[in-house]
This record gives structure tokens, C-alpha cells and sequence, in this order.
């Protein structure tokens, strides 16, 4: 009775383990950035996770930076990393190792092998497709680029805003997402730009695709021979 006693905690920590890391891996990430150029630049990064009970911010204006790192209501002290100054290059002697070249090129010989056949195609589509999951689930949902530019002469400037209408009546979006004015009357170069990037990440939006990748054939068979 006592061995059912613990064998049966022992699968509930288990069972409470996993979902408390699948609770981790399906709360979102959420950042925010900031930028503005004009007279100085300055931007700034706000990441926030598990209800906000964990969250990181990073400003910089015009050099200055200021960052700050917080868990549930405690500000964690961040140390800026000062760099090492680069060591030379101790002067070692070459010693030729045939056996690991061999085995490095035949295998090298076998990955080509199986990517340029029908079987690799397949695996190149996995990976692309893969990807193209990937990437939807980083985007970010909401953009916002605004501001005026002028190029110190009203002729190019002129032509460069007279591309990007053309770009804006092809593809919409670039005019909902970038707002941009021209400067005919400034003598020099003159760039005032203010943008905003707003977002999620899911990590099990990243491993679920990646996993299901490794697991299907040809995948799994082409990874199984490669080790």
C-alpha cells in the first residue's frame, strides 16, 4: 500500500511538473520598442512575461542607456559587462588529422547525397514550410514608421517619395504602416522618424512546429543516419 502511495505521488509531481512547463512555454512574451531620430535618437525596450510579474526595460538616449530588471517586485541589479581586451594568438603547431578529415568529408559526401535527391527536396520543404510557421508566429501585430525625410535637394527628394507612392498604390499596407512626409525646404540632409514595433512570442509556437519536423519522415530517417 505504501509503495501505491508512492508511486502514485510521484506521477502527480510528474504530471504537475509538465503542465507547470507547458504553462511556461504557452504564456506569451510580450515587447513593446520604441524609436524616434531627429535631433538626437533615443529608443527604448519593454518585455514583459508571466502576467508582467517578470519584466525588463532598456532605454538609450543619445548614449546614455538605462536598464532595469525586475521579478515579481524586486529590482534585480544588471552589471554591464566591460569588454576584455583581445588576448593574441598563441602560435601552435599543425598537426594533420587524416581520420577526422576522412570521416568530416565522407559525411560531408553523404549530406549532399541525400539533399540533392528526391528524398532531400522533400526535407528542404519540410524545412521551408517549417520556417514559414515559424516566422508567421514572430511577426509583429502592430508597426508604425512616421515622420518626414528630405534629402538636401527637392529634385531627390522629390524622386524618393515619388517611389514611395508608387511602392504604397501596389502594396497598401506600406502606406497604413509607414506614414512618411517630405521636406522640400531644408538645405541639408534632414531625417525626423518615429517608430513603434508592439508584439507576442510563444515559445510553444515555435517547438511544436520544430517538433513535428524532426519526428516526420524523411526528417527523423535522414537525422537517424546523419548520427
Amino acid at each position: 500500500m505504501i509503495v501505491l502511495w508512492i508511486l502514485l505521488w510521484i506521477f502527480v509531481v510528474l504530471v504537475g511538473l509538465l503542465l507547470l512547463v507547458f504553462l511556461f512555454l504557452a504564456i506569451p512574451v510580450k515587447y513593446n520598442v520604441t524609436a524616434s531620430h531627429g535631433k538626437g535618437t533615443s529608443y527604448s525596450v519593454k518585455v514583459t512575461y508571466f502576467f508582467r510579474l517578470i519584466r525588463f526595460y532598456y532605454q538609450s538616449i543619445d548614449g546614455e542607456n538605462i536598464s532595469r530588471f525586475y521579478i515579481l517586485f524586486f529590482k534585480i541589479k544588471l552589471k554591464n559587462k566591460e569588454p576584455k581586451p583581445l588576448k593574441q594568438p598563441k602560435q601552435t603547431k599543425k598537426v594533420a588529422k587524416t581520420t577526422k578529415k576522412e570521416s568530416t568529408t565522407k559525411k560531408a559526401a553523404s549530406v549532399y547525397e541525400v539533399l540533392t535527391d528526391a528524398q532531400g527536396k522533400t526535407i528542404i520543404k519540410q524545412v521551408l514550410n517549417t520556417l514559414k510557421k515559424i516566422g508567421g508566429s514572430l511577426l509583429p501585430e502592430y508597426i508604425n514608421v512616421s515622420g518626414s525625410i528630405g534629402l538636401a535637394c527637392p529634385f531627390k527628394t522629390g524622386l524618393f517619395f515619388g517611389a514611395y507612392e508608387t511602392l504604397a498604390g501596389m502594396f497598401p499596407i506600406i502606406k497604413e504602416k509607414i506614414q512618411l512626409v517630405g521636406d522640400f525646404h531644408s538645405d541639408d540632409m534632414a531625417i525626423s522618424l518615429n517608430a513603434a514595433v508592439r508584439g507576442r512570442v510563444v515559445a510553444l509556437r515555435i517547438l511544436i512546429p520544430i517538433l513535428f519536423m524532426l519526428i516526420k519522415k524523411p526528417m527523423r530517417t535522414f537525422l537517424l543516419d546523419l548520427w
